[in-house]
């Protein structure tokens, strides 16, 4: 079976996955998050990618139930889809997705908590207070935020509705290991298959693996690294704001600067926003450029595609 990549540890790719490949990934899930033949498994995303066919396969492997919609374009199709199901619910949604349920459909969301078994996310970063707006709205529901590469397969996972931690992926799977390289890579194994990534990351003492951004991400400023995840962490906390990017920017003096593109309900002042920044970053970190948009581009797997020509 062939597995496409998203492109994030170069350009896009297949991956073929043997039996042992599909049984290994498979286990990993279901000992992680607990599948069980009564779920339902609601999948939302591309059904050649990794974060899909691994439900599948979980869901396959212990008899569980499957219903695939296509995306959530028509959020209604997604909360059908929970209402018509026999016993509890589990999905795998991607951070731009809980944020748009969030955004526009968490009232909806709120009166099926109950509904819910587990929720699993994953493939992009989920800022802090995605999570903690999760956790509110689905406050006995299991919370996974899960890391993988198509290379790879599923890596590890973090129940943050226990312990909410931003980056913090977890333990390896039962089949899986990770290290860090000498230069901050993160460095993951799955079913024989080792890959030496483009995340940067850290084991803390529990042995739980922790992403820190990227290293093809990095901006430079003035000779300054600057992650570009960690600014758009803290714009994110600002009343209004409901997504973004931080982005290199030429600039007629320092060759380089930083510039914050980001969607927004009501008004919101850049201004306002600058300040906010200021009073939580390292002042070479404040972005100096701001625009408004009305949306970020995104691929599949919810990551923001920041060499687009719509930023």
């Amino acid at each position: 079976m062939n597995v496409k990549s998203s492109g994030t540890t170069g350009a896009p790719h297949e991956v073929t996955y043997d039996a042992d490949a599909i049984r290994t990934n498979a286990e990993n899930l279901i000992q992680a998050h607990g599948y069980t033949s009564d779920l339902t498994v609601i999948i939302t995303g591309p059904m050649d990618h990794l974060g899909s066919l691994s439900k599948m396969w979980a869901a396959e492997r212990v008899g569980a139930s499957v219903t695939i919609i296509d995306g959530m374009r028509d959020m209604g199709a997604f909360f059908r889809a929970v209402d018509d199901a026999k016993g509890p619910v589990a999905t795998f949604l991607v951070p731009s997705a809980i944020n748009m349920l969030l955004t526009f459909g968490r009232d909806a969301l709120a009166a099926r908590a109950d509904r819910f078994a587990f929720m699993e996310t994953g493939a992009a970063p989920i800022m802090l207070t995605t999570m903690e707006k999760l956790m509110k709205t689905l406050p006995r529901t299991r919370l996974y935020n899960t890391y993988g590469a198509t290379e790879t397969g599923i890596i590890s996972t973090h129940e943050f509705s226990a312990d909410c931690i931003e980056g913090c992926v977890g333990m390896p799977m039962m089949h899986a290991n990770v290290a860090i390289t000498d230069e901050g890579r993160v460095a993951c194994g799955n079913n024989g298959v080792t890959l030496i990534t483009s995340d940067l990351g850290f084991i803390d003492d529990r042995g739980r693996l922790h992403i820190t951004g990227r290293a093809d991400d990095v901006i430079n400023i003035g000779g300054m690294k600057v992650a570009p995840e960690e600014v758009e962490t803290v714009a994110m906390m600002f009343d209004g704001v409901t997504d973004c990017a931080c982005l290199a920017a030429p600039h007629p003096v320092m060759g380089t600067a930083l510039k914050l593109v980001f969607t927004a309900q009501g008004n919101v002042s850049t201004k306002a926003l600058a300040m906010f920044m200021a009073d939580r970053l390292e002042r070479y970190k404040v972005p100096t450029m701001f625009e408004r948009v009305d949306i970020i581009p995104r691929n599949a797997n919810g990551k923001i595609i920041r060499n687009s020509h719509d930023l």
